[in-house]
């Protein structure tokens, strides 16, 4: 990457990595800031169960017991170079 230039993960609103339930997003402006939602995950995983979402179990699980940070970074940098 070349200078001047940040690549950054914004997070994620179905798929939490940081160990507690919640949106994940960034605002984006002069600066990035890393921000956190709560929202009723419950009722979100009732809804997702509703419509049949694909491999829901695993997509389920992640939201309402988000996976240890640790965990998730040791998964992703274990994909490097694959």
């Amino acid at each position: 990457m070349g200078r001047g230039h940040r690549l950054l993960n914004a997070g994620s609103v179905g798929l939490p990595y940081e160990g507690r339930r919640g949106a994940y997003w960034a605002m984006l402006g002069p600066d990035v800031e890393f921000m956190r939602t709560d929202y009723d995950v419950d009722t979100a995983a009732e809804a997702i169960r509703a419509v049949g979402y694909p491999e829901l179990d695993a997509h389920e699980s992640s939201l309402l017991e988000p996976p240890d940070p640790e965990d998730v970074s040791k998964y992703f940098e274990s994909l490097r170079g694959s």
